[in-house]
């Protein structure tokens, strides 16, 4: 749901197509088609799903793996989530200060040292 930009469906729309599926068919239902089955008797089917990862999947566990190596992105975010005013005004400085370290940081780093970080590729020399 998170990663809709629209809310979810609560009924399948009045333009969406019908399969009528008889035994050994098989449909392909590609990435983020909304769809819907039901059975009109007892039944059994096989449902695989092959998930591949997004390209924010990509960056940002690449530049988590990039984050994870500065002493100060591996500081615990204390305060951030406190009830304390001037915690919580500390913690959002301090994040503010490690955002504009980074966006410094991203401008020097191609995508392909990210990809590396991610472990998406290997370091092949």
């Amino acid at each position: 749901e998170l990663q809709c930009h629209a809310p979810l469906l609560d009924e399948v729309p009045e333009d969406s197509l019908e399969y009528l599926m008889t035994p050994g068919c098989v449909l392909f239902v590609p990435r983020g088609y909304w769809h819907e089955t039901t059975t009109d008797e007892d039944s059994m089917s096989l449902n695989f799903t092959f998930s591949q990862p997004t390209w924010a999947d990509v960056f940002t566990k690449s530049l988590q793996e990039h984050l994870l190596e500065s002493a100060s992105w591996r500081e615990l975010a204390d305060g951030l989530e406190s009830t304390n005013a001037t915690r919580q005004t500390i913690a959002k400085s301090k994040f503010e200060e490690l955002v504009k370290s980074i966006s410094s940081e991203l401008s020097q780093i191609s995508g392909e040292q990210l990809l590396e970080k991610g472990k998406f590729l290997s370091n092949q020399n």
